[in-house]
């Protein structure tokens, strides 16, 4: 037997592996991630900050359908709606954090950089 023939035996055992791994890691990924959007369950608090600072707290068990404006930055609008909320409208250039849409499972969050807004779900006991 030849080198060349040795060489692309031990090219071909490689291959199977890999594919076999890369299988392995793509089940394994589809799988958590269907586990998680099964069991996730929505939160019930909606915690506002911005700057580090909490400025709004929605429980989102009891406020169903309010648009909220923050003191200090009117330029941002907030929606509360059926236990989700989202950015409405904001002044940032980029516009992710409205692009973001509603969010409603505890340890989803929202945010938005150039207004240091963080918008985030939580359970009532955290």
């Amino acid at each position: 037997m030849s080198l060349q023939t040795k060489a692309l035996r031990m090219q071909r055992k490689i291959r199977v592996w890999e594919i076999l791994i890369i299988c392995i890691i793509v089940i394994l990924s589809v799988f958590l991630f269907l586990l998680f959007k099964i069991l996730g369950h929505d939160g019930k608090t909606a915690v506002i900050t911005i700057d580090s600072e909490v400025i709004n707290t929605i429980n989102l068990e009891t406020e169903k359908d309010m648009i909220l404006k923050l003191k200090g930055h009117e330029n941002i609008i907030i929606e509360v709606k059926d236990g989700k909320i989202r950015v409405l409208s904001s002044d940032c250039p980029d516009k992710i954090c409205v692009k973001r849409g509603f969010i409603s499972k505890a340890g989803e969050s929202i945010i938005c950089l150039p207004n240091k807004l963080i918008i985030e779900i939580r359970d009532n006991y955290e």
